[in-house]
């Protein structure tokens, strides 16, 4: 003999209406998470290459406030400027060096970050960090 409550048709599909329910509410928070990481990425992503940009810019800036500060050494050794010219190029070749380096260490931290939102960021990938267009200081040896 079975033993079957009558009145059980109703728990059940309230059951099954229920279990859909979070279902549903599962695949939309799936949905809302594929989007999420693709917007965090795609924003590492173009972090990294205004980053590589900026830092050609600066690296240019860097050679011409070497340059200017070579001319100004040479000018002031053959009586033509003074010392304050020497001090006013130097100062500007020390802040375009720094700005340099701060968005070197920027675009290391975009580079981390990028590939910390990609899922390829383990405790072994920093030991192999190269960025392919990060070029040595101008002025500095490599």
């Amino acid at each position: 003999m079975a033993n079957l409550p009558i009145f059980t048709a109703g728990t059940i599909r309230a059951d099954v209406r229920d279990a859909w329910s979070r279902l549903r509410q599962a695949a939309l928070f799936e949905s809302y998470l594929h989007r999420e990481i693709e917007q965090g990425v795609r924003s590492a992503y173009d972090n990294l290459t205004t980053s590589g940009s900026v830092l050609k810019e600066l690296q240019q800036e860097v050679r011409a406030s070497s340059d200017a500060y070579q001319q100004s050494v040479q000018l002031e050794k053959n009586g033509l400027a003074i010392p304050l010219d020497v001090l006013t190029a130097q100062n500007s070749l020390l802040n375009a060096r720094l700005q340099y380096a701060d968005e070197a260490f920027s675009r290391t931290v975009f580079y981390l970050d990028l590939i910390r939102a990609t899922g390829d960021l383990s405790p072994q990938a920093p030991l192999g960090l190269r960025l392919s267009e990060d070029a040595p200081m101008p002025g500095r040896p490599s």
